[in-house]
This record gives structure tokens, sequence and C-alpha cells, in this order.
């Protein structure tokens, strides 16, 4: 008996010793000092603090901050102030909104931080890296629509992303989190979640995903089955036959409109049919096939508006059919072009390749003429020469009155460059110079 008597009173006296050693070091006016779970505690909420200095003693390794005007985590502030003791903080309910990367360095011991409700839209991915400690971590109330934090921990095993905005989960956005074993996305705007997004996570155990927009379709009952394969604990959700969890929102409204009615769910409807049975597994995929293949079919008859074609075709600005259009009509404009250019080119090359064949043959049927007179002319010049047998100056002969008609002279300076192939010529113009240059006798 007295064995099992003195561990408790041991933990008693050191209970006392901790209540009386934080107030012998002093506790401050604005906190309130005692002992939490056998851990010095100093709780400084409402105060309206704009920093994490408090003056409480360095010995306190439970301290409340929530509810404070806190704006800005800077590196290293808790431990420069001497909390590097710490094991539970909580900082909720603040005007954080900005935390630095080395915020939380050399707190070695702290296991519990909470951050919810503050003004934070993004987190560093490696802010709680080197807390290798930490298990609980708390950023519910935040604004993490546009950003969502990617955090980086071997040692966070419970994250609260609850009432965070979020509307969407990237594939890799709990890719750091290896050690994860419960998750809290509950009160967002998620519509769909994929399987490669839990996948990283090999240790989750339970995940929280009431009040959110879910699409039941068969994606979804896909993720259902996968996480009862992996032995995931949810809450309830896409349990009733209904095509979306939002059109439960606009069936509420129209119910709080008519406050004389009494609201009938659909469940009820279908419990109340008669006829009507409650399926035993709610699991089974083929009944969630048949009522939402029925359900898509109502749809496409009541409204032609689900048509994804029409919807793309209508969401198009018409500045992009105005540039098809201009494209379109270039190219067959260009294409016309080219074969009536075609066309025409080829017509007119035969053509004059035959004009340019006959100026051809009909130059040098000219031209053979003209040397074929030329040789006729200095023949006779030579016969006329040897039956006179006296030197007489050699006078020109008109080429007009000789045969060839039409033929038109060659020009002086090709005669006078060329005289091999015009002699009787040259010796014609050679002549006509001298008489030319010999002066007159009176």
């Amino acid at each position: 008996m007295e064995k099992r008597v003195m561990p408790v009173m041991v933990l008693w006296l050191l209970m006392v010793l901790g209540i009386e050693g934080v107030k012998s070091v002093g506790c401050p006016s604005i906190c309130t000092c005692s002992t939490w779970f056998a851990m010095p505690k100093a709780s400084c909420t409402g105060q309206h603090l704009y920093s994490v200095y408090t003056g409480v003693s360095n010995i306190v390794q439970a301290l409340d901050l929530s509810n404070n005007s806190i704006i800005k985590l800077e590196d290293r502030q808790l431990s420069r102030v001497g909390l590097t003791k710490l094991k539970y903080l909580n900082l909720s309910t603040n005007a954080i909104a900005e935390i630095e990367l080395r915020a939380f360095d050399d707190l070695k011991n702290l296991s519990v931080l909470d951050l919810s409700y503050n003004r934070m839209d993004y987190i560093a991915p490696d802010t709680f890296y080197d807390v290798r400690s930490l298990r609980i971590l708390h950023l519910a109330g935040n604004k993490f629509n546009l950003h969502v934090p990617k955090l980086h921990s071997d040692s966070i095993t419970k994250l609260d992303l609850s009432g965070c905005r979020i509307d969407y989960l990237p594939d890799d956005t709990f890719k750091g989190l290896h050690q994860l074993r419960k998750l809290d996305i509950t009160n967002n705007h998620l519509t769909k979640l994929a399987k490669d997004a839990l996948s990283p996570m090999p240790y989750l155990q339970e995940l929280v995903l009431g009040k959110n927009l879910w699409l039941c379709d068969a994606k979804f009952i896909s993720l259902k089955l996968y996480m009862r394969t992996k032995k995931i604990d949810t809450d309830q959700v896409c349990e009733r036959p209904t095509l979306t969890a939002q059109f439960e929102k606009y069936i509420s409204l129209k119910a709080a409109t008519t406050e004389a009615e009494p609201r009938v769910t659909l469940q009820n409807e279908l419990q109340n049919a008669p006829g009507s049975r409650q399926t035993k597994d709610p699991w089974e995929v083929d009944s969630w096939h048949e009522i939402e293949e029925t359900v898509e079919e109502e749809q496409q008859v009541d409204s032609g508006s689900s048509n994804i074609f029409a919807n793309a075709i209508g969401n198009i600005s018409p500045f992009w059919f105005l540039l098809i259009g201009f494209l379109l009509g270039s190219g067959a404009t260009m294409v016309v072009t080219y074969l009536w250019l075609s066309t025409t080119i080829s017509c007119l090359i035969p053509r004059i390749r035959r004009a340019d064949a006959g100026e051809t043959n009909d130059a040098s049927s000219q031209r053979v003429s003209l040397l074929r007179h030329l040789w006729t002319q200095e023949n006779i010049a030579n016969s006329e020469e040897s039956n006179s047998g006296t030197s007489q100056t050699i006078l020109p002969v008109p080429l007009s009155s000789h045969s060839c008609p039409g033929t038109p002279p060659p020009p002086y300076r090709e005669v006078m460059l060329h005289r091999n192939l015009y002699p009787r010529a040259a010796m014609v113009a050679v002549a006509q110079q001298r008489c030319h240059e010999t002066p007159a006798y009176i």
C-alpha cells in the first residue's frame, strides 16, 4: 500500500512545486499562471497584446495568447524572449497575417500549435520542418482558398484545415506530410477530392469531410471505396441518393420560405414511399450507379443547358469567331490566287518560247543572207579587178540594190571589229573614210 501511495505523493508534490515555482519567479499581472497537465501554464488571453512578449517565466511550457492583436511572428521571436521550453502554444483568434520562415526555430519541445482563426492566406512549406516534435497543428478559420499550404513535416500527425474557404485541393497538397494520421477539411467549398491527394499519406486513419459541396458521382464513390480499402475512417457524406450536396442548400432555402409546411427531405420521402426499403450496405456501388444515371437522365430532359459542348461554345468570345473566319478567308484567297497565277503562267510560257524561237530564226536567216550577199559582191569585185588589170578606187556598192531586200546592214562598229566576217564591207568602209580624209583640188 505504501508503494502505491508514494508515486501519487511525489506527483502531487511536483505539481505544487511547479505552481509555487511559477509564482515565486513572478506571474505578470496580465496573465494567469497555473498548472495544466503537470505543465506550468500561463494564460494571457484577451489583453490586446501586439507581441508574444508578456514577461512570463522561461519555465512555462503551456502558453495561451489567444484573442489578442498579434499581427506577425518574426524569426526566432519566441526563443529570443526565452520561451524555448514551450510544449503547447495557443495563438488562435489573433490578427496574424505573416509568419516568417524561422519563427518557430529553437522550440525543440513544441508539440501542439494552434494558429486557427487568424488572417493568414499563405504559409511557406518549410515553416514547421525544423520543429521535429510538432504533432498537432490547427489552421482552421484562415483564408487559404487561393494558396492551400503544402507543408513539409516529418512529425505532424494531425492537421486541421476546416473553414479555410478551400475550393480545390491539388494532388500534391499533402505530399510532404508522410506521418499524418488525421485530416480535417470540413466546412470548406470542396466539390471533389482525388485519390492521388491521399496516396502520399500511408498512415492516414481518419478523414473528416463534412459540410462541403461534394459532387456525389461515381468518382466520389470510388474515393469512398478507396478509403474503405485503406481503412480510413470518415463521416457520412453522400449517403443519400441525391445528385449533389449543392442542391441541399437550395432545398433548405425553399423550405424556409414556406414555414407553414413541414420540411420533408428526400430521404423521408423515399422511406415513406410504399414498397421502399433501405439498402443494407450504403457502399454498394451498383445502387449508386443506378441512382446517378437516373438523376442525370432527368437533368438532360429538364434542361438543355447541361450540354457541355453548348456551354463551351457559348463561353467563346465572338472575337475568336471573327479571327477564325478571317484566317479561313485569307487561306482560301491565297489558294485561289495561286491556282489562277499558275494556270496563267503555264499558258504564257509556251507562247513566249515560240516567239523567242521565231525571232531567233529570223535574225539568223537575215544574217546568213547578208553574209552570202557580201561574199557574192566580193567575188564580183575580184573578177572585175582581174579583168581590168588596173587599180581603181573601190566605191561602195549600195546594199539595197542587190538581193535580200529588207535586210538591214550590219552596224559599223561590228564590221570594224570583225573584219574577217565582213571583208568586202570593211574595204568599202575604209575607202569611204579615205575619200573623206583626201582634200579636194580645184
